[in-house]
């Protein structure tokens, strides 16, 4: 996924209570959120996706509104733009065996029911991270850091976990500084 950061980030939220669209509007700045689109129903949010450019969907998981099937399309449908757009799923409470079949259908973070708009940042924050480090990790050649020799997989790992309590941890001024978005 290509994130141009001059324009800023391109979001699409499923959601039915309105929730979301608050809290996004308060870090809008700080994450420098060029564009949320906002919708009601998994087919909107579908006819959205596939007519847009999204940089990350965050999708509200409800009773009402079956989120799951919106993720299945966008991993699994032929006419998906983007089969590996990250996707943050919004709990409401449920049991133990629907988190799992949550974690199945491939979201890649999760907010519980009632979350602040720290937490939705550092959500954000992390999961941009993740998608970021995965693309580069792919590039063969020198060690992207420029360094001789590349770290070892304990070290690299040790260096990924600091850096995800960070971003878990911060502030949105200290997500934007970090991420370099």
């Amino acid at each position: 996924m290509k994130q141009n950061t001059n324009e800023g980030l391109r979001i699409l939220v499923l959601e039915k209570r309105g929730l979301t669209e608050g809290l996004l509007q308060s870090i809008r700045g700080s994450l420098q959120i060029a564009d949320a689109q906002f919708v009601g129903s998994v087919e909107n949010a579908w006819h959205a996706y596939r007519a847009g450019r999204h940089d990350l969907i965050v999708a509200e998981w409800a009773t009402d509104l079956d989120s799951r099937s919106l993720i299945r399309l966008v991993r699994n449908h032929k006419d998906s733009p983007n089969r590996l757009t990250p996707i943050i799923l919004a709990m409401a409470d449920q049991s133990e065996e629907e988190n799992f079949l949550d974690q199945d259908e491939g979201p890649m973070d999760f907010l519980p029911d009632s979350f602040t708009a720290d937490q939705l940042a550092q959500s954000i924050g992390s999961v941009l991270d993740r998608v970021r480090r995965g693309v580069a990790a792919s590039v063969k050649g020198q060690d992207r850091r420029g360094a001789a020799s590349p770290m070892t997989e304990k070290e690299r790992r040790a260096r990924a976990n600091e850096r995800r309590a960070k971003l878990r941890s911060g502030t949105p001024e200290e997500i934007v500084f970090l991420l370099g978005v």
